[in-house]
């Protein structure tokens, strides 16, 4: 799934952001009645009607708590989104990054470079979603004086014009500095991160100065355009705060003497136009250089990181996963498979094989020749330099059930941390305990549970009790579960007896699969339908006694085998 955009994931709670947009209305509800309350108030007191002040007063304290209430219940509410909104956010980066890893042959950024752009995408719509309500208050204390004195908010309009001028301009500046002080940051980060990675060869190489160099030359970059973005954002900052907020402020105070005097104003309103000016302004101001900063932060980050993980590789979409695969036993196809290490020779050159379906393929060679690379790229988990791997016809790394359809076992058996049974589902989360128990006898591990006392036996990796090849039975057991049609088993049996390695492969056998097996033992050979020997120059593909007859590599291997 790609990024999206950063409304998308907002928008996917609805629920929160309504109940945001209630309390934001409290919140602001307070300091939009305050200027009229006050002037009120101070009217009524002058005319002797201190009962109708204190009630003036009583509304004042009323909208005041209430407004405090709202604001706690707004922090809950924003805090709630912030968080819904960073794990799906979080999830989708290291998706799009994983899937990348695998469909894409450009080289994937780290990890870590595109979720650090997360929690400061997310912190700041946190703030950008709390300093919301001071742009409405700002709203209703201009409403709030317009209602008190026309004359006033035309005296100051002018300066708010020129500061939303002014405020334009450093929003752009901000945008390009922030960018640039971002990519530096990036920039020095990666000169870091492949310095430390490189430190044996750099000491060999006696590079150790030459990478010290480069490493400060970057740092210094960054912390130069860091400063450098600030310096220009404070300059800016202050430019529209003396606009917004002390010009308009001194306007009017000059002329109110002149409003007093003409009966324009009482003093009651007086005040609480100041109150609307001086609170609103601040407000405005507030919202100006702190959300619309925040606003500028948030599009940076998001901007990057939609750049640098947002571009998805031609792959398939995201297949459903802990079910069984439907009854398809797909034919595997290999068309003119080349793949080679770097720059070094091919260890598999214009190789083509078609795999029936329910076939028994077995791979042998001296050792280091290249077994585990085939196999890795008959199981899709390699891609070739040229040609094709396809599964029913359809390209391997195209479909978007591969991994429901290919499931290779390595050589090293993985085994985690927790019970026996969460790491016999870990391919598939729905199995029950009577289907655990089926393919546990069926490969030969029921005796291993009775001794571990069950599926809820705890696997502490420090001390699991389990040998070697009892760890390769949990693994085998795991992908028989999984009954995909095709498996291919990469030495998976080597820390086997011959008994219980042919139990294992026949328990595989019997699902009706396609097998493909990378033989430890000689044996493996003799039950395998077909043969692949591997000899550096190419690969001969046939039965055992075809290549028994004319292989002099698989005959010495055989005769040798049967000596020992």
């Amino acid at each position: 799934m790609p990024i999206q955009s950063l409304f998308t994931y907002v928008s996917r709670h609805r629920r929160c952001l309504l109940r945001i947009a209630v309390w934001s209305v409290g919140v602001t509800l307070a300091p939009a009645l305050s200027g009229r309350l006050i002037a009120s108030a101070i009217d009524a007191a002058r005319e002797g009607d201190l009962t109708a002040a204190l009630e003036w007063i009583g509304f004042l304290l009323v909208t005041g708590a209430l407004g405090v209430w709202s604001l706690l219940r707004l922090s809950h509410w924003t805090a709630f989104l912030t968080e819904r909104v960073q794990a799906d956010l979080t999830r989708d980066v290291v998706r799009h990054t994983l899937g990348d890893a695998v469909y894409s042959d450009r080289v994937i950024r780290s990890g870590a470079e595109l979720t650090q752009h997360v929690p400061t995408l997310v912190d700041v719509l946190g703030r950008l979603l709390r300093v919301g309500p001071i742009g409405l208050f700002a709203i209703g204390s201009a409403v709030g004086l317009a209602t008190l004195s026309w004359t006033l908010l035309v005296l100051v309009l002018p300066w708010l014009v020129l500061a939303a001028v002014i405020q334009v301009v450093v929003v752009r500046h901000k945008v390009r500095n922030e960018t640039a002080a971002m990519l530096a940051d990036e920039d020095s980060h990666g000169v870091v991160t492949r310095a430390l990675h490189s430190v044996r060869d750099l000491m060999a190489a006696g590079a150790k100065g030459f990478a010290m160099g480069r490493v400060e030359d970057r740092i210094n970059r960054s912390i130069r355009a860091s400063l450098r973005a600030r310096d220009h954002h404070a300059v800016g900052v202050g430019m529209v705060n003396v606009t917004a907020t002390t010009l308009p402020a001194l306007t009017a105070l000059a002329f109110v003497p002149y409003l007093v005097r003409s009966d324009l104003l009482s003093v009651g309103e007086v005040v609480g136009s100041f109150t609307y000016l001086l609170a609103g302004l601040s407000a405005a101001t507030s919202f100006a250089t702190y959300g619309l900063s925040n606003m500028v932060t948030v599009r940076v980050h998001h901007r990057r990181l939609l750049e640098t993980g947002g571009k998805a590789a031609d792959r398939p979409g995201d297949a459903p996963s802990g079910s069984p695969p439907p009854n398809e036993r797909p034919e595997l196809a290999v068309r003119d498979l080349t793949f080679a290490y770097g720059a070094g020779e091919p260890i598999v050159n214009g190789f083509s094989l078609d795999v029936p379906p329910g076939d028994h393929v077995a791979i042998v060679g001296p050792s280091g020749i290249g077994k585990s690379t085939l196999a890795a790229l008959m199981g899709g988990v390699l891609r070739p330099d040229s040609g094709e791997i396809a599964v029913g016809g359809a390209p391997c790394f195209l479909r978007p059930d591969r991994s429901r359809l290919v499931t290779m076992v390595p050589q090293e058996a993985y085994v985690f941390a927790g019970s026996l049974r969460e790491n016999l589902m870990y391919l598939r989360p729905s199995a029950s305990d009577d289907e655990i128990a089926a393919s546990a006898a069926a490969v030969g591990l029921d005796r291993v549970l009775d001794r571990l006392g069950g599926l809820d036996a705890e696997v502490n990796l420090s001390k699991s009790g389990l040998s070697e090849g009892e760890r390769q039975l949990v693994t085998l057991v795991r992908a028989h579960l999984a009954a995909s049609p095709i498996f291919v088993l990469d030495e998976a049996t080597c820390h086997l007896d011959p008994a219980a390695e042919e139990r294992a492969e026949r328990a595989f056998m019997a699902l009706g699969c396609t097998l493909i097996v990378v033989a430890h033992r000689m044996a493996a050979t003799g039950r395998a339908r077909s043969v692949l020997v591997m000899d550096g120059a190419g690969i001969d593909v046939g039965s055992h006694e075809e290549l028994l007859d004319r292989n002099a590599l698989y005959a010495d291997f055989h005769g040798l085998w049967q000596r020992a």
